[in-house]
């Protein structure tokens, strides 16, 4: 996949990197060259398939305008293509900054976008969680309390698992979870494990498990399922 790969800047065509250095404008009278960087570390069969097929040859020109961005990014477009001529710099200099600009002005949009979009989802979340309190509120007993929040949250689309300390023998145990009883089942099954009757010592309990029983704080976790791999099991 072309888009999102990522290069080091020893492969970068030369003429893009003086482009970037310089934050300007270069025009590339053996583009052919300029560009084989970019297939180094293949054969020169596949690396004059790869030229063939994006166009460039011997004859091929090409301009290189760098950019930095209000944030900081610096960024490069490439043109090139046989009709390419020295004398035309002025006018792609232009057309350059001007992409820049929309570019931005695009990226402005989307941030603000994702920003909108972010804020109505924790809003749902806000609204659905209230009416789990409520629902939970209601309950009267512990059993009835954990069930109803487990059912409410799944209602929302998230899932949930509620695990207790034993403060004698500082093990931990799962009091719920709304894992369907078949998945629960198979990872049993996989891990020779009986999870809703096993206690298990503090320290072999996920990391965020720990630091949740241990602070009793809200945790935040980026990659849930790395920090459950582990508590499942060679």
């Amino acid at each position: 996949q072309v888009i999102g790969y990522q290069l080091n800047p020893e492969q970068w065509p030369p003429m893009a990197v003086k482009a970037i250095e310089q934050r300007g404008v270069i025009f590339v009278e053996d583009f052919y060259s300029d560009a084989q960087q970019l297939f180094q570390e293949v054969s020169q069969s596949l690396a004059q398939l790869g030229l063939d097929l994006v166009k460039i040859s011997g004859q091929t020109k090409g301009i290189h305008l760098a950019h930095e961005f209000r944030d900081g990014t610096v960024g490069v477009l490439t043109i090139w293509g046989v009709g390419l001529r020295k004398n035309y710099m002025p006018i792609f200099s232009i057309f350059g900054s001007e992409f820049a600009s929309i570019y931005e002005q695009v990226q402005m949009y989307e941030a603000e976008q994702k920003q909108s979009t972010e804020l109505r989802t924790a809003n749902r979340f806000l609204e659905a969680l209230s009416q789990v309190a409520a629902s939970v509120a209601m309950a009267s007993d512990i059993e009835t309390v954990i069930n109803s929040m487990g059912n409410e949250l799944r209602k929302i689309g998230l899932d949930s698992l509620v695990v207790l300390l034993d403060p004698e023998t500082n093990e931990g145990y799962i009091k719920y979870h709304s894992i369907f009883p078949s998945a629960m089942k198979s990872a049993e099954l996989i891990t020779n494990r009986v999870f809703t009757e096993q206690r298990l010592p503090l320290q072999d309990w996920p990391d965020f498990i720990q630091e949740v029983l241990i602070n009793s704080k809200v945790t935040y976790v980026e990659n849930f399922r790395d920090s459950v791999i582990g508590f499942m099991g060679p």
